[in-house]
């Protein structure tokens, strides 16, 4: 199988990339072990930023949604997640499977050896910000 190229892609430089610092949700928003979609708008005429993120104790896992084998969002079309593992979600297009405690890298797929773009988050006040 085909190895792909890491991604060092900043998440910063996408189109409609919300400004750093931005507020995401409460962390009592995010359901533990649950991978959740967060959607952020520019304005009601750009499309949605859209964010994967995976609480798992005190570790926040957020990520670009969009695959980078055809940078196509990684839900399916009902919009939830094939989770393969506990840490692990595979893309609803071409299954690639993705570590999300691991970088985001492709574990198994199309993008082999690549990986999703990483969006740092911080905690402040309970609330979940943009880094």
């Amino acid at each position: 199988m085909k190895m792909s190229a890491l991604l060092n892609i900043d998440w910063r430089t996408l189109p409609n990339a919300p400004p750093p610092g931005t507020r995401l949700c409460g962390l009592h928003d995010l359901i533990e072990g649950k991978m959740q979609l967060l959607r952020l708008s520019s304005s009601a005429a750009d499309p949605d930023f859209q964010i994967i993120v995976l609480r798992q104790r005190d570790t926040l896992h957020a990520y670009v949604n969009q695959c980078p084998h055809h940078w196509l969002p990684m839900q399916r079309s009902d919009g939830e997640f094939l989770k393969w593992s506990e840490n692990e979600l595979m893309c609803a297009h071409h299954s690639a499977v993705f570590d999300l405690s691991n970088a985001g890298r492709c574990t198994m797929g199309p993008c082999l050896g690549s990986n999703l773009i990483r969006v740092p988050l911080a905690v402040i006040d309970g609330e979940i910000c943009l880094q």
